[in-house]
């Protein structure tokens, strides 16, 4: 069974499928890459990596600002705080592809149906 599509896959590299605000019963977050759909999350709408004017490609490692400032926080924070390496997850998907990227992360991440959140670290079933 196939968890995770490419619209799960953020401009930033993180893999949208796997975040917790996925997993809530009340209102859940589509993933930034959703389209057609109403978004009630602030931060849908402010992330700075979604909206960027500068990326001509649908992943920031193929912009010519590549690794711009925004990216380099956000790799920090999420490299800290949940062992998630946007970078590395962005050059896999450069030399790889997204379909053998989106592989990768559902051998890492998923198992028996559930998937492993980033943030909590905790086993979910997908909405």
């Amino acid at each position: 069974m196939t968890v995770f599509k490419t619209s799960d896959i953020a401009a930033c590299g993180l893999n949208c499928g796997r975040c917790g605000a996925r997993f809530r019963k009340k209102n859940p977050c589509p993933g930034c890459r959703a389209m057609g759909t109403k978004v009630r999350s602030v931060w849908f709408t402010t992330c700075q990596m979604r909206n960027c004017t500068l990326r001509k490609k649908p992943h920031c490692g193929g912009c010519g600002a590549y690794p711009c400032t925004k990216l380099k926080a956000l790799e920090k924070r999420y490299g800290t705080k949940y062992a998630t390496r946007l970078f590395d997850n962005l050059a896999f998907i450069r030399l790889n592809g997204i379909r053998r990227f989106l592989a990768k992360e559902e051998a890492d991440h998923v198992r028996d149906g559930s998937v492993r959140c980033m943030h909590s670290g905790k086993w979910c079933l997908p909405p």
